[in-house]
C-alpha cells in the first residue's frame, strides 16, 4: 500500500513541467517592469497636471503563446492535484477497509484461539481422566496377571504333587540274636513308591543298632558315607527291601529285654535319595523301633528322623 502511494506522488511531480516554472518567473518579471517609476519628463506640476492613461503591456507572440501554455499547464496541474487527492482518498478508504478486514479476522483468530484453548484444556482433562482410568486398568491387569501366574504355579505344583513319585518306607521284619546259629540282631525295612510315576536313581544309606528307649535327645542318627543302589522304583511296585544287622553280639541275658523293648530296643534308620519325573531331587528319612511279641513282630516309627520331601 505504501509503495502505491509513493508511485502516485512521483507521477504527479513529473507532470509539473519546467515550462510551468518558467511561466511563473516571467510573470514576476513583468510585474517588476510595470512598477518602475517614470522619467523626469513625465512628471507633472501643480499648474499643469499630466494625466497618464494606464495601458496594458504589449506582449509579443512568444509571450502570448507562453501564457497560453502556462494556463494549460496550470489547468493540468490542478487536474493532477485533484486526481492525486482522489487517489489518496481512495487509498485511505482502501486502507480503512483492509484494516477493518484485518481487525475482523484478528478478532476471529483470537476467538478461535480462545476456543482452541478451551478445547485443548478439555482434551487435556479427558486425557488425564483416560490416563487415570488406564492406570487403574493396568493395576487390575497386573493383579490379574499376578493371580494368573499364581494360579498357574499352583496348578503346576498340584500337578506335580499328583504325578510325582512318593518313596516311603514300611516295616518288613526282624530277626533276634542266636549265637548257636551265628545270627545277630537284624531288621528289615521296605521301600515303596506310592506315587503315579517312577522314581529314578533310587539309593539309600541305612544302619541298625541297639539303643536306649527313648533315644537320647542329642542322637545324630549316624550313617555310612556310601550310597547303596541307583535303581528305578516303579509306582506301586512290590518294593525294595533294606536289611541291616548290628555289628556285634550282645550278652544273652539282654536278648529278652531287647526283644520286649524293655529299656533297650532294636532300631533301623536311614535316608533314601531319588529323582522324580520332573528331575527334582527328593529324600525320605526313616527310623523304626522293633518289638517282639508272642504273636508277631512289630515296627514302630519314632518321633524323630521320619520326614520326606
Amino acid at each position: 500500500m505504501k509503495c502505491l502511494i509513493l508511485v502516485t506522488a512521483a507521477l504527479v511531480l513529473q507532470n509539473l513541467t519546467p515550462s510551468a516554472l518558467k511561466s511563473t518567473k516571467q510573470q514576476q518579471h513583468k510585474t517588476a517592469v510595470t512598477q518602475q517609476p517614470t522619467s523626469n519628463e513625465d512628471r507633472s506640476t501643480q499648474d499643469s497636471p499630466v494625466f497618464i492613461k494606464q495601458l496594458p503591456p504589449v506582449q509579443t507572440q512568444e509571450e502570448t503563446e507562453q501564457d497560453a501554455q502556462d494556463r494549460i499547464n496550470k489547468s493540468a496541474n490542478d487536474r493532477d492535484l485533484v486526481w492525486f487527492t482522489g487517489i489518496l482518498a481512495l487509498v485511505g478508504f482502501l486502507q480503512l477497509l483492509v484494516f477493518g478486514y484485518q481487525a475482523y479476522w484478528l478478532k476471529e483468530t483470537v476467538k478461535a484461539a480462545f476456543g482452541q484453548s478451551a478445547d485443548m484444556k478439555l482434551s487435556i482433562e479427558q486425557a488425564a481422566r483416560s490416563a487415570a482410568a488406564m492406570e487403574k486398568v493396568a493395576g487390575h491387569l497386573e493383579i490379574s496377571s499376578a493371580t494368573a501366574v499364581e494360579s498357574t504355579k499352583m496348578f503346576s505344583e498340584r500337578g506335580e504333587m499328583q504325578m510325582r513319585a512318593y518313596v516311603c518306607v514300611q516295616f518288613g521284619t526282624a530277626g533276634a540274636q542266636n549265637k548257636a546259629d551265628g545270627a545277630k540282631f537284624g531288621a528289615q525295612a521296605v521301600m515303596l513308591n506310592l506315587g503315579a510315576t517312577p522314581a529314578h536313581k533310587v539309593g539309600f544309606r541305612a544302619r541298625t543298632e541297639i539303643l536306649p528307649i527313648p533315644l537320647p535327645e542329642d542322637f545324630t542318627f549316624p550313617l555310612p558315607k556310601e550310597n547303596v543302589g541307583a535303581s528305578v522304583l516303579g509306582p506301586h511296585s512290590p518294593g525294595v527291601n533294606i536289611t541291616r544287622f548290628v555289628e556285634s553280639f550282645v550278652p544273652d541275658a539282654d536278648v529278652s529285654a531287647i526283644k520286649n523293648a524293655n529299656g533297650k530296643a532294636l532300631y533301623i534308620w536311614g535316608i533314601i535319595d531319588y529323582e522324580d519325573v520332573f528331575s527334582k531331587s527328593r529324600t525320605t528319612n526313616f527310623c523304626i523301633m522293633v518289638n517282639w511279641t508272642p504273636q508277631a513282630i512289630f515296627g514302630t516309627f519314632v518321633p524323630k528322623h521320619n520326614e520326606a520331601t
